[in-house]
C-alpha cells in the first residue's frame, strides 16, 4: 500500500466551496519462491499459486471478480512457462504478483530454474508393515 490517497480543496470562481478527490493507484506487490519444483501446466502449480497468494492475501480468493482475474492469470502463466520451457518440465524460481486497487493485473516468474529427469531406476522399491 506505497501510493498516498490525496485530497485537494479548491474554491471555484463563485466562491462554492468544491472538494475534489485525487485518487492515485494504491499498487502492491506480493512475492514468494516455488521451492518444490511443479509442472506449471499441471494441477500442483495452481494449487500451490492458490495457496501462497491466499496465505499473504485473503481478499483477492474471496472476491468473486478477483478470484476469476486471478485464475486467468496463473492458467496464462502456466501456459507461457510451458510454451517457453517445454512440456513435462518443472520449474522453480520467484513468483511476483502485482495488484493495482487491490486487482491482479500482473504475475511473473522470476529466476526460474528448469529441473530435468536426471535418471531411472530399475527394479522394484518395497516396503512392508509386519
Amino acid at each position: 500500500m506505497s501510493s498516498p490517497l490525496g485530497l485537494f480543496f479548491s474554491f471555484c470562481a463563485l466562491g462554492i466551496f468544491t472538494c475534489v478527490f485525487f485518487v492515485f493507484s494504491m499498487s502492491e506487490t506480493i512475492e514468494f519462491e516455488l521451492v518444490r519444483p511443479v509442472n506449471p501446466a499441471g494441477v500442483s502449480f495452481i494449487k500451490y499459486l492458490w495457496g501462497a497468494i491466499g496465505a499473504r492475501n485473503r481478499s483477492l480468493l474471496e472476491d468473486r471478480e478477483r478470484r476469476g482475474e486471478l485464475t486467468r492469470l496463473i492458467q496464462k502463466l502456466g501456459f507461457a512457462l510451458e510454451e517457453k520451457v517445454g512440456g513435462n518440465k518443472l520449474v522453480t524460481g520467484r513468483v511476483v504478483l502485482t495488484l493495482e486497487n487491490g486487482r491482479p493485473v500482473r504475475l511473473a516468474l522470476r529466476d526460474v530454474k528448469v529441473w530435468a529427469e536426471t535418471g531411472a531406476l530399475e527394479g522394484e522399491v518395497a516396503v512392508e508393515l509386519k
